[in-house]
């Protein structure tokens, strides 16, 4: 038994070896049809290797005794060969089954091209070619980490030492400048010391892959695809595989490239995401932007702000308004910031503590419709934890939009002071700011006191909106603050379990504080519920109609004492009236906003760092704008089409949404 299973390994191993020796099969390449006809024809490159017969002299050139490749391929220098010949060729050989190498011959005027069995690994070469490279690490100063390499070149008396033969040449023509192939030339079709492999085995470079399927890959990752995605769009349509990390190495070094256009003495490893974002913000003509950053010199801090106005032009200045609330200060906030790389410009070593930016359709729809003005939060945006914050606002269609959108440093109210006082006058420039008459936001208590701070009521007609009345919105004070309040959360449930009238007069109550923020017309209405809602609260209990606790019913009381009444003139609709809310009590637009970007697949993700975040937000703006404005196109340009819609319709001129509200109105 032992013998019979030692032959039939060494018989496998004989195979394997009599497998090592094996000519090419046919390696496809196409060429032109002639010289002066361009047509592509396929021509089988195996059959005019190792024919022993030299390249045919300059002047003796012709369709007789060369294939010409296409006019297209029609300089030689060293970037056509490397984005041309080069991968023409080598996906030949991929197809074929193996892989080569090429060398150009400048006294030839030929690339040599072999196996890429012909050669051995020289480890010295690789080291010193590793060494040269920039490391991609944290800390420069610690040695690099071990790593296992393998090479797929025979080494030098490690068992293989036997090269492959396999070698052709391509050459130059300089009279006719074309690259051609001879008929008949030298070179070997046979492989030894390895083994033919299937293609879809065989790992193809990068570089090699075609451009065209390459650059569709790129832009399916650049929309937020995920690369093994993209590597299914490239193999499909290429017939090539790329491995995951390939594509992601791609993706980063596209995203770099716009920065290192336009700063030639980085390497494209020290690129940070602060430089990246202020490229695409700079090189978007649509894109207006403000960056409050501190810089350090010698030791010392100064604050300076970097703005890129309507018409382009870029503008620093030194920022020397007090911002400190008495909590936290922008200097501060610089200082801790330091180690925080990815926020540093790698250029000049300036750290950034806010970028706000507008566009210009966000601009343009600000001064149409400024009358309504929200504004909220949003983390879980970017791998940085910088708070994502929005300013929206409503349209004739009563449609929300995004209009200016800032990461924050933090949620300290300088932020917000420099939010409402510094970036929004800088992006929105004329009379928008003076024509804002609603102000929203949640109870957050910076945000709320630098809002309240900006607005000037019609009085302080030197604030950011010196016409705008500031809100809190309902929603947080209503369900934030009292049903999903730990505080009281528990007890509501407990009551609601108990019996289904108790669940129902928790519900009544709720309605009843909506009534308040959403439709009593005038104070007098809001006096009189609200003495009706004490009365119905201070009820004995047993006099009580209801069925609520007596507990229950005295924290009621202490949320609408403390927390609700108090608030009346910043939360119920009587206290805003001859202002245009556009039906607005909450902030439900922004809510709605982060939550789109949130949702879609094309989205900014936790893991994307700014300038990704960034680039998702406007894209998705932009995509939006460009189908409400197709959809307006396609209404103005077209009628009702059936007899019934059009009697229903109020009058031409209104928008839809102002002939509903007519129509449900007065009916």
């Amino acid at each position: 038994m032992l013998s019979s299973h030692s032959s039939a390994l060494g018989k496998f191993f004989q195979i394997h070896k009599e497998a090592e020796n094996w000519t090419a099969g046919p390696i496809r390449i196409p060429i032109a049809k002639s010289f002066s006809d361009d047509s592509i024809i396929t021509i089988n490159l195996t059959d005019t290797i190792g024919k022993n017969k030299k390249v045919p002299k300059p002047f003796q050139r012709s369709d007789d005794n060369c294939y010409w490749l296409q006019k297209s391929l029609s300089e030689n220098n060293y970037d056509v060969r490397q984005k041309t010949i080069y991968p023409l060729f080598f996906r030949a050989c991929h197809s074929a089954g193996f892989t080569i190498h090429g060398e150009y011959e400048k006294e030839y005027e030929c690339i040599v091209f072999e196996c890429s069995m012909g050669k051995f690994h020289d480890e010295t070469k690789v080291k010193s070619a590793q060494n040269k490279r920039h490391r991609i690490v944290k800390n420069q100063s610690e040695p690099p980490k071990e790593r296992t390499r393998r090479t797929l070149r025979p080494i030098k008396g490690g068992g293989k030492d036997i090269l492959c033969p396999f070698r052709f040449r391509v050459y130059w023509d300089n009279n006719h400048r074309r690259w051609f192939l001879p008929h008949l030339q030298m070179g070997n079709p046979c492989h030894c010391g390895h083994i033919s492999e299937k293609p879809e085995f065989i790992r193809i470079r990068s570089k090699f892959a075609p451009d065209n399927d390459l650059k569709i890959s790129k832009d399916a990752m650049e929309c937020n695809i995920s690369a093994t995605a993209s590597s299914s769009l490239f193999t499909k349509r290429s017939g090539l595989s790329l491995e995951w990390h390939q594509l992601q190495y791609l993706k980063k070094m596209n995203k770099n490239d716009l920065v290192m256009n336009g700063k030639h003495s980085l390497k494209s490893t020290d690129v940070s995401a602060i430089d990246r974002l202020i490229a695409d913000l700079e090189s978007d003509p649509t894109i207006s932007y403000t960056c409050l950053y501190g810089e350090f010199d010698s030791g010392l801090l100064t604050l300076k702000t970097k703005r890129k106005h309507m018409n382009n032009s870029v503008e620093i200045d030194i920022f020397d308004t007090k911002l400190d609330d008495g909590v936290d200060d922008p200097v501060s906030f610089a200082n801790d910031c330091k180690a925080r790389s990815a926020l540093t410009n790698s250029s000049n070593g300036k750290i950034a503590l806010a970028v706000c930016w507008t566009t210009t359709v966000g601009r343009r729809k600000f001064d149409q419709y400024p009358e309504m003005l929200g504004g909220d939060d949003t983390e879980e945006t970017n791998s940085e934890d910088r708070p994502l914050y929005t300013l929206c606002g409503k349209d004739n269609m009563n449609k929300s939009f995004g209009h200016t959108w800032c990461f924050m440093p933090s949620k300290s109210q300088w932020v917000y002071n420099w939010i409402f006082n510094n970036a929004v006058p800088t992006l929105h420039p004329g009379t928008a700011t003076k024509r804002v008459e609603l102000f929203i936001t949640d109870a957050d208590k910076q945000e709320t006191q630098a809002a309240e701070n900006a607005c000037g009521e019609g009085i302080d007609t030197y604030k950011t909106f010196p016409n705008a009345k500031h809100r809190q919105c309902g929603w947080h004070k209503i369900n934030r603050n009292f049903t999903e309040s730990s505080d009281y959360k528990s007890k509501l449930s407990s009551q609601r379990k108990k019996c289904i009238q108790s669940s129902i007069e928790i519900d009544l109550i709720v309605r009843w504080m909506w009534y308040f923020i959403k439709h009593y017309e005038n104070p007098s209405e809001v006096k009189m519920a609200m003495t009706l809602l004490h009365i119905y609260l201070n009820e004995s209990q047993d006099c009580h109609y209801g069925v609520l606790d007596e507990d229950v019913r005295s924290d009621i009381r202490s949320f609408i004492t403390k927390s609700f009444q108090c608030n009346e003139n910043k939360l119920f609709e009587a206290y805003f009236d001859g202002i245009m809310s556009m039906g607005t009590c909450t902030t439900s637009i922004n809510e709605a906003e982060h939550r789109a970007y949130k949702k879609h697949c094309q989205g900014p993700k936790p893991q994307h760092d700014i300038a990704e975040s960034a680039k998702c937000i406007n894209d998705i703006n932009k995509s939006k704008e460009a189908r409400k404005s197709r959809k307006i196109s396609a209404d103005m340009r077209g009628t009702r089409a059936k007899t019934t819609d059009r009697d229903e319709l109020g009058d031409d001129r209104l928008t839809d949404h102002c002939n509903k509200m007519l129509c449900d109105e007065y009916n």
